[in-house]
């Protein structure tokens, strides 16, 4: 796979190698439907809720479509991990059932449509017990980074699940967030004006943590999704992730990277409820 250039903040490398890992092991999209039954299957096993994934149809990508694809780590032509990356399917229906009837259908049909073309989502990464601790994860979630972006997306959602993805997605760059909390998107024109109200997305019910990055500039796009979180959250100098203190309750950070991949927050006021619901805060289920 070739570097991408606009991939931010070391995404853009050169896969599969990784620094840190064993160049032994190559990361690429499953090619028989023997590896793709393997990759899925490990994927099951160690992953909760992943039985509720897309999966590709046809087991294997063919085309480099972006649609569903299976990854796989391989070591000497053995599977030794596996992803499942693709566009944000599990997003888009949410939405659709939240806004429909609230939003004018040109409005949520064209919302839908970049969706399809600018969220892709990483539903799961997952490595043999007998290889963790070797960076195949990390190799694995930057692949699926930089597939996602090279098929022209601009954001990339992760639904980490334990304590060790959620290491994994902050080690590639994604922003993670804590179980209360929850993502915001919004649809914004060129020059960061609102086109729809603004959408929360509840965090996963089983209590699993929420993860995005930016994958590329947005320069000369006319109109992207923008993503940060509510409620706002603060921490005070030297704490850690256990010792978050919650401020500005009525505000929504929104997320901006910078070429290298750094996220800042900026802050604003988040809309009431009870103003016109075209630009209200809506609410999305990831799990209904």
């Amino acid at each position: 796979m070739e570097a991408f250039e606009d991939v931010l903040g070391g995404v853009g490398m050169v896969d599969p190698v990784v620094d840190d890992g064993d160049d032994r092991i190559i990361v690429r999209p499953v090619s028989t439907k023997g590896e793709a039954k393997k990759a899925r299957r490990l994927l099951i096993q160690e992953i909760a809720d992943m039985g509720r994934a897309t999966f590709p149809k046809d087991w294997i990508n063919a085309d480099d479509r972006f649609g569903p694809t299976l990854v796989g780590a391989f070591l000497d032509d053995r599977l030794v991990g596996a992803a499942l990356v693709g566009p944000a399917q599990e997003y888009a229906a949410a939405l659709s059932a939240t806004c429909r009837g609230v939003w004018p259908s040109r409005l949520l049909d064209d919302a839908l449509q970049l969706v399809g073309t600018e969220i892709a989502e990483t539903p799961g990464v997952a490595v043999v017990p007998d290889h963790r601790g070797e960076g195949i994860g990390l190799r694995l979630k930057r692949y699926c980074d930089l597939w996602a972006a090279q098929h022209g997306t601009y954001l990339m959602f992760s639904r980490p699940t334990n304590k060790a993805a959620r290491r994994l997605n902050e080690k590639a760059g994604h922003k993670v967030l804590e179980g209360d909390v929850s993502f915001v998107t919004q649809i914004i024109d060129a020059q960061d004006r609102p086109l729809t109200g603004v959408v929360r997305i509840d965090p996963a019910r089983d209590g699993s943590f929420q993860a995005v990055r930016q994958l590329t500039v947005a320069d000369g796009l006319m109109r992207r999704f923008r993503v940060g979180q509510y409620p706002a959250v603060s921490r005070m100098d030297g704490t850690d992730d256990d010792h978050a203190i919650r401020v500005g309750s009525g505000q929504i950070a929104w997320y901006e990277w910078d070429r290298s991949g750094t996220v800042r927050t900026v802050l604003v006021p988040a809309p009431r409820l009870e103003h016109d619901v075209s630009m209200g805060l809506r609410h999305v289920s990831m799990r209904s």
